[in-house]
């Protein structure tokens, strides 16, 4: 029952970013509004659990985009695997760190995309702008992520109430 809020918060967040804010050009180097979801569905879901659900949303990803296919679906599955894989093996649940996931994880998946990029076409040149845009998407990262993931929490709390007291009998 999970999948169904978490469906519905991904078409929000997708519908907002591609939707919404290319209206306003605050937002034109914004970061990708998925990763919050793709480190929460790290953060409380084992790779059984979770891997499905983020192919699937980097499948939705990539059709929405005007990218090469699949590369939002590589980038989400590294994400949540690195994120997954932090906080099962190292253990480090601490909220101290917590402001600090969103933006590492738009940092790595810039730098992902860089890579794939290269691996695609040798010759790519990237542009002047590269590393400000990229400090950019992690300075925005540091001040929405934090709000971003409470609220992701927030809506699968009270979902998870609400469909308890549904199905409770």
């Amino acid at each position: 029952m999970i999948y169904i809020c978490l469906t519905a918060i991904s078409l929000v967040l997708l519908v907002v970013q591609t939707a919404v804010m290319p209206i306003f050009p605050i937002f034109d180097n914004f970061y990708d509004l998925i990763v919050p979801l793709v480190i929460y569905i790290g953060l409380r879901f084992s790779i059984k659990e979770g891997f499905l659900f983020v192919c699937l949303l980097g499948l939705l990803s990539d059709t929405m985009s005007g990218g090469p296919f699949g590369i939002f679906t590589t980038v989400y599955v590294w994400l949540f695997s690195a994120t997954n894989w932090l906080f099962t093996f190292l253990q480090v649940r601490n909220n101290l760190l917590a402001p600090f996931f969103v933006p590492a994880g738009v940092f790595m998946e810039n730098c992902l995309f860089m890579g794939i990029f290269f691996l695609l076409n040798p010759e790519f040149v990237y542009p002047v702008n590269t590393i400000e845009i990229v400090l950019g998407q992690t300075m925005w990262a540091l001040f929405t992520g934090p709000p971003l993931l409470l609220a992701i929490n927030f809506c699968v709390k009270k979902w998870n109430l609400m469909t308890s007291f549904v199905f409770a009998g």
